[in-house]
């Protein structure tokens, strides 16, 4: 057996994986043990006992845990790492014993979650060219379209509350006029030209309806006012681009994630089919389909 830190051990300041002291602490491991077997040793002795009552302590095993379980192990009285694991494992077998897990909906749901990556786990997977994404791009197209961008130039006129109809039409008539636009208004804080920017974009400097309305605006003309959230704007849209489909260059990271999740979902249907056939299935109730029904595996969720 791998020596262990145990309570008592005063160089144990944190929980650790590193070897048993020797002295105090291997007492107090000989006493967790003794303790485990005391309470349940005597427990269900008969030959038909489904619960291994042997608790081997392995310190790969308990640095693992405590690698995977660092609140509960930094919780571990005077970092006694293996007496926290050994309660967890006896706590562990006695729950198989009883069937906890057969009831538990997380616990169901949280091993066929792990069935499912085991369907794949260590299958190599092989490197989509630029010719499976751009294939895998056109057969897939709404997940990597490009929405419609356009540049602006605006006139900032002032804040809702301070600014009313004669303030606005002054702006109109110096527009309409030629005046230069860059000394109408008031200095806006993100400045008074973008370039290129989506509906969305301009939703998180405008706010959602500004960025609705003026998207889509006849090109080089001033329009408005339009009311975003610090007020009312005059714009003209200096370019535009319409929605399109993404180049592999601008969506190449995304498709190639998609393409190899897709490859890991098809493995697993493949293999949950092949499991399946092992199966016979009755269906006692009426199925509301149950004309025709058959054992098509439903859509996988991520892997």
């Amino acid at each position: 057996m791998s020596d262990l830190p145990l309570k008592g051990d005063p160089g144990a300041t944190a929980p650790t994986t590193s070897a048993l002291q020797r002295g105090g602490s291997a007492v107090a491991f000989a006493l967790a043990t003794i303790a485990l077997f005391v309470v349940y040793g005597n427990a269900r002795e008969s030959a038909d006992d489904p619960i291994d009552r042997q608790i081997v302590v392995d310190s790969a095993e308990v640095a693992a845990w405590a690698g995977e379980n660092q609140a509960l192990a930094a919780a571990a009285p005077d970092g006694d790492l293996a007496a926290a694991w050994i309660r967890d494992e006896a706590l562990y077998r006695e729950a198989l014993g009883l069937g906890l897990h057969l009831s538990d909906t997380i616990v169901r749901r949280r091993i066929i979650q792990k069935m499912l990556f085991s369907l794949v786990e260590g299958r190599p997977l092989p490197r989509p060219t630029d010719a499976d994404l751009v294939a895998w791009i056109a057969d897939n197209p709404e997940r990597y379209q490009e929405p419609a961008r356009a540049s602006l130039e605006h006139v900032y006129v002032g804040p809702e509350a301070e600014v009313g109809e004669r303030d606005i039409e002054r702006v109109r008539d110096a527009l309409a006029r030629g005046e230069d636009w860059r000394t109408l208004g008031r200095d806006f804080i993100r400045g008074r030209e973008f370039s290129m920017r989506s509906r969305r974009q301009m939703a998180s400097v405008f706010g959602d309806r500004f960025g609705g309305e003026v998207i889509g605006l006849d090109l080089n003309v001033w329009s408005g006012p339009f009311n975003s959230a610090f007020g009312p704007h005059f714009v003209r849209v200096t370019e535009r681009q319409e929605p399109r489909l993404g180049l592999l260059s601008e969506v190449r990271r995304d498709a190639e994630r998609d393409y190899l999740d897709n490859l890991r979902r098809t493995i697993a249907t493949t293999a949950i089919s092949e499991l399946m056939a092992r199966y016979d299935v009755t269906i006692e109730e009426a199925h509301e389909n149950s004309e025709g029904y058959d054992l098509d595996i439903p859509p996988l969720p991520r892997l």
